[in-house]
């Protein structure tokens, strides 16, 4: 509102998925200037089309960033067979770090990063510290922060773990994701939001499902399956409001959202969905 940007929501069909035609004809209508996408939803887990996007957002010269927080470590990402200018990631999740660490990488083949992209506020170096009331010295005044060294360290050493070729783990995941809805259908009570039916929507899935309970409210329902289960789930809304009015979940809440991993078995999703049976 201060700035004055007139901000446009990327359209989706009727299960949450874009559009791509109709991002088409609003790219038209709307030339972008700066396409903003997730390439894997930390909701449900939807991958998506976040190239074909780049792809239609650069046919008009715009800017692209993309947040891979959900997606890094879980699909593959070569930035140079993109259009995509800039990628954010967080340490945390898929990347197996520490909270408190994250980056971006910017894409030298397309964006020229040294004229175009520098931080508004990126600490200080504490050179006239003692002149505090001075605004034109600018952030000279102020002290440096320190970096967040055991979260870096920790977060190089995940990356080094990670294989090159995801194939093997996503194929894992893929079968721990169809096993866990095929559970969970047969429970009453449970709604599973923006789910997977067909093998493509699998394929532009990672291992995430939301789910909401009919008898609790989400951030209940969490509550009871850490405290009484020992099982970890995040819920509520994410951090991504806007996806709540596309998949009807603020009935519930919010969402119930299961996450499984490299280290997740079948007997662990087993766990949840007993725990959820005796829930409802």
């Amino acid at each position: 509102k201060e700035k004055k940007f007139k901000i446009k929501v990327l359209e989706t069909d009727e299960k949450g998925y874009l559009n791509l035609d109709d991002i088409e004809y609003q790219f038209m209508c709307d030339e972008p200037d700066f396409v903003c996408i997730n390439l894997a939803s930390n909701v449900t887990g939807y991958v998506l089309p976040a190239e074909r996007v780049a792809d239609m957002a650069k046919e008009y010269g715009a800017i692209v960033l993309a947040d891979a927080a959900q997606a890094a470590g879980n699909i593959e990402i070569n930035l140079k067979e993109t259009n995509i200018d800039i990628l954010i990631f967080a340490g945390h999740k898929s990347m197996y770090g520490l909270f408190g660490v994250g980056g971006f990488i910017t894409n030298s083949r397309i964006f020229d990063r040294d004229k175009n992209i520098t931080p508004v506020i990126f600490g200080g170096n504490g050179e006239d510290s003692l002149n505090l009331e001075l605004s034109e010295r600018g952030i000279s005044r102020y002290e440096v922060g320190s970096p967040n060294i055991a979260a870096i360290g920790t977060l190089k050493t995940a990356i080094d773990t990670i294989e090159k070729d995801l194939s093997g783990t996503q194929e894992r995941e893929n079968r721990l994701l169809k096993y866990l809805i095929e559970k969970l259908e047969d429970i009453d009570g449970i709604y599973i939001f923006q789910k997977p039916e067909t093998e493509e929507e699998f394929q532009n899935h990672i291992a995430v499902l939301s789910i909401g309970f009919e008898k609790y409210v989400s951030d209940d329902a969490g509550t009871i399956l850490d405290g009484e289960y020992d099982i970890a789930v995040r819920t509520g809304y994410h951090c991504a409001p806007l996806v709540h009015d596309v998949i009807g979940s603020k009935r519930y809440g919010g969402t119930v959202r299961i996450s499984m991993g490299r280290f997740t078995t079948k007997e662990d999703v087993d766990e949840l969905v007993a725990a959820v049976r005796d829930m409802r």
